[in-house]
């Protein structure tokens, strides 16, 4: 099989930072356990390349050092929907007698705001799939709080590309008032 230099690239970053163990994915530095999606955007971010062609890269490694072709363990250790948090209670007196820190508190607004970005990126991923242009994917991205930003250049061959930055609340709620896709979107909902 041959492979072009970009797809030879992307494989000898994954070989050099991670590994799997128990069809669980871990990074070689800490040895801390990774999601399979975490670790394709931050491919993708570090190396410039395309989400989609990442996570074919991706794919086709995890099962080259040793994860079933099982579309149940793929989807348990590529993006879990399971969020689990667990603490005692002396460690969270602990951190409240030496740093003034409800440990329950941050923990639990920690988890809500995982809980929102999970939600986001599900909504997100829906509506992109009802994209059929460039506007489509700005109006959808303006939906979800991000509007178009200054143009940026990949530095390995100055290409330019989009980019996108927070709005503030008020434009958010007007983005989806009046986007076509969201309120589809909250239609097909309320059917379900």
């Amino acid at each position: 099989m041959d492979i072009d230099p970009y797809q030879e690239q992307v494989i000898k970053f994954l070989n050099k930072n991670y590994f799997l163990k128990n069809n669980t994915f871990f990074g070689k530095v800490e040895e801390k356990q990774c999601w399979g999606k975490a670790i394709v955007v931050s491919v993708s971010q570090i190396l410039y390349f395309d989400f989609e062609f990442c996570e074919d890269i991706f794919k086709r490694w995890a099962h080259s050092i040793g994860l079933p072709d099982d579309e149940e363990v793929w989807r348990k250790s590529y993006n879990p929907t399971r969020l689990n948090a667990t603490w005692s209670p002396e460690l969270a007196q602990d951190l409240a007698a030496f740093t003034l820190i409800n440990a329950e508190a941050e923990l639990v607004a920690y988890l809500a705001e995982e809980i929102k970005r999970e939600i986001n990126s599900e909504i997100l991923n829906t509506l992109v799939t009802s994209a059929t242009t460039g506007d489509d994917f700005i109006e959808i991205m303006k939906c979800e709080g991000y509007q178009l930003g200054p143009t940026m250049y990949n530095p390995t061959n100055f290409t330019p590309f989009k980019s996108f930055i927070s709005m503030t609340h008020d434009e958010l709620l007007n983005e989806r008032e009046n986007s076509i896709h969201w309120q589809n979107w909250l239609r097909a909902r309320k059917h379900n």
